[in-house]
């Protein structure tokens, strides 16, 4: 699923850490840290079939702890995912959250967020479910260390997943823009939002159906980065418009999602 579709990760609660004033109006680029990161998620998911419409409500809460080591340009990434409860309108469909608990993302992530050398294991030490793994990924925003306020900055990503039996390609296109400093705990924070576009595109086999999956989703988040190089956390929300076809019936299955992800550090 997209990027920015586990859905969604991220800002707009301050962590607690204490913030000095910004010297000058440039965005810091992400520096060593440590800390934990609460991410609430809510979805609501709609398909049409054979003239019917049903409804779907998911959520998650995870706990994260997250370490930067090192210096810049190249820091060791290690995120935890420490616990996740999950709750579901139909209650086979929430995700078993014991299998992932323990789970790690490990890279190297430089100043503006790019991760390189990653590699995701469950507690077993096997490769997790591609969804999972992907809210990892993504929870830092790209960001470019030394904008000013009014600058934006645009960035591109090509991912691929399984997407319950589907092999999925998602190409994210994203326009960030550094807009203002905003009041945090005990200081300032510069606020950057995000617009972002993607397509998606897929097959594979469900339930022994041959299916494909194409769709755009769009999103719009607003984050919060220290001067210290902290990332505080932040807000988005999303939508989703995609068709899944049955291939050996020829029906075509409308699905809508909407959701809200929350990110916000935590003591």
């Amino acid at each position: 699923m997209p990027r920015s579709g586990s859905l969604v990760r991220l800002v707009l609660a301050a962590g607690s850490v204490a913030l000095p004033a910004v010297a000058s109006a440039q965005l810091p680029g992400y520096a060593p840290s440590t800390g934990k990161y609460r991410v609430d998620s809510q979805i609501k998911i709609t398909q049409s079939m054979g003239g019917s419409t049903q409804e779907f409500d998911n959520a998650s809460k995870q706990l994260l702890s997250v370490s930067l080591a090192g210096r810049a340009p190249t820091m060791d990434l290690l995120i935890v995912l420490d616990s996740m409860s999950t709750s579901a309108s139909i209650p086979e469909a929430a995700t078993d959250p014991a299998p992932l608990l323990g789970m790690k993302l490990t890279g190297k992530m430089n100043p503006a967020g790019a991760i390189s050398e990653e590699k995701a294991v469950d507690k077993a030490g096997a490769e997790p479910p591609s969804p999972v793994a992907q809210s990892l990924r993504t929870l830092f925003p790209r960001i470019k260390p030394g904008a000013k306020v009014g600058e934006s900055w645009v960035d591109t990503t090509t991912t691929k997943a399984n997407q319950n039996g589907i092999e999925t390609t998602t190409t994210t296109v994203t326009t960030y823009t550094y807009a203002a400093d905003s009041a945090a705990a005990g200081g300032k924070a510069a606020k950057i939002t995000a617009v972002a576009t993607s397509k998606v595109a897929g097959k594979g086999n469900a339930q022994g159906q041959d299916l494909s999956l194409e769709g755009e989703t769009k999103s719009t988040s607003t984050y919060l980065v220290a001067p210290t190089g902290t990332f505080l956390g932040g807000a988005s929300a999303i939508e989703a418009a995609l068709n899944v076809t049955v291939e050996a019936m020829g029906m075509v299955i409308p699905i809508t999602q909407k959701g809200t992800s929350k990110v916000e550090r935590v003591p």
